[in-house]
C-alpha cells in the first residue's frame, strides 16, 4: 500500500477597508492511502487539527461579508502534473453577508472542503494549494 501526504496551505487572503485577516491554522486533509474515499473536512464552529482557521478583525460591532473560492486544485510537489481536485468549499460563518465583528471587533472564521477521492495510479507524495478567502465591508 502506498500512503499520501494532503495539506493545503492557506496563505492567501484579501481585506477590505479597516478589516484585517490573521491566518491560524491550515486546511489539513492528512495522509491517505492510494485508492482512498473522498473526505469531507468540514468547518465546524471551532478550530480543529483538520479545518482552516482565521481571525478576522476590524471596527466592534460590524457586519462583513465572506467570499470562498467554487473549487481549486491541489498540485504535486515535484511540479509533475499530477492534482488532486478539491470542492465544496465552506465556512462558518457560512459565506455571503454572515459575518459580524464582536463589541471586541473580533470573529473567528473556519473554513473546510471535500476532497476527491485518490485514484489507484496517482504518484505519491506532497500535494498542497493555495486559495484566497475574502472578506469585505
Amino acid at each position: 500500500m502506498r500512503w499520501f501526504v494532503l495539506l493545503i496551505l492557506l496563505t492567501s487572503f484579501k481585506a477590505y477597508g479597516q478589516l484585517a485577516v490573521t491566518k491560524i491554522s491550515d486546511l489539513d486533509f492528512g495522509v491517505v492511502p492510494q485508492d482512498g474515499p473522498a473526505k469531507t473536512v468540514p468547518p465546524n464552529g471551532f478550530e480543529t487539527a483538520e479545518n482552516a482557521s482565521f481571525l478576522v478583525t476590524g471596527p466592534a460591532n460590524t457586519a462583513y461579508s465572506i467570499i470562498l473560492p467554487r473549487r481549486f486544485t491541489m498540485d504535486h510537489s515535484s511540479g509533475t502534473g499530477k492534482s488532486i481536485k478539491v470542492d465544496n468549499i465552506i465556512s462558518f460563518p457560512a459565506e455571503g453577508n454572515n459575518g459580524f465583528l464582536n463589541p471586541s471587533g473580533e470573529q473567528y472564521l473556519y473554513v473546510g472542503a471535500t476532497r476527491e477521492a485518490i485514484q489507484k495510479n496517482l504518484t505519491t507524495g506532497f500535494y498542497s494549494a493555495t486559495f484566497t478567502v475574502e472578506v469585505v465591508f
